[in-house]
């Protein structure tokens, strides 16, 4: 993951949808990429996807700034009104 920290690149995302987890890595870079992600667009929603349903995965993406969190395999339908849901705000 690279988030790059010109803000000009940012502004035209309306939302952000990340993996919270992945296994290939020694460590999850998602709570520090949502972290800065959310430092330069507070407004951004962002949702974390994981196949992981544990209350501490959970907990770790709402200290990380994501506003919503699914689990896998992602229903679409239910994807569909999260995200018309975090466009309303």
């Amino acid at each position: 993951w690279l988030v790059p920290s010109n803000y000009e690149l940012w502004v035209f995302f309306t939302l952000t949808l990340g993996d919270s987890y992945f296994p290939f890595l020694a460590y999850s870079c998602f709570p520090i990429t949502t972290r800065h992600i959310k430092q330069m667009r507070p407004d951004l929603p962002v949702i974390a996807q994981s196949a992981f349903t544990s209350y501490e995965d959970r907990e770790k993406a709402s200290e990380a700034g994501c506003d919503i969190f699914i689990t896998k395999p992602i229903n679409k339908i239910e994807l569909i009104k999260l995200i018309k849901k975090l466009m309303k705000r």
